[in-house]
């Protein structure tokens, strides 16, 4: 499995970081920011990244949006200054959640629907 440590992701057009199709990296202390879409988009059930102690912000949609039952290790970030929500889950979306600081979202620090 592929390991990101203290890279930044920024700028993109559309999502800043896309997991899918079993891919299980894990991304630690990186700067995940300002792209158009969703900062960090994991979808379907054998995807299961681990992103700790993260910095994930500014995002034009979400955080992170997980779909397609995906799972997650989703430990120790900070989430901030996202326009829908800091982390989103749906269509049987299973993130384990510990230890984040969710502060100065648009509309909602998390959100959860369509069996999220």
């Amino acid at each position: 499995d592929a390991v990101f440590i203290r890279i930044r992701v920024y700028g993109s057009q559309s999502t800043g970081v896309y997991v899918f199709n079993g891919g299980r990296p894990v991304f630690d202390e990186c700067e995940i920011y300002g792209n158009e879409l969703t900062c960090i988009q994991l979808e379907g059930e054998t995807t299961c990244p681990v992103v700790r102690k993260c910095f994930v912000h500014h995002g034009d949609q979400y955080g992170m949006f997980i779909t397609g039952k995906a799972r997650a290790e989703i430990e120790s970030n900070h989430f901030y200054a996202n326009t829908w929500a800091a982390i989103c889950t749906t269509e049987g979306g299973n993130p384990r959640v510990v230890g984040n600081t969710i502060y100065r979202g648009g509309h909602y620090g998390v959100e959860m629907f369509q069996q999220g």
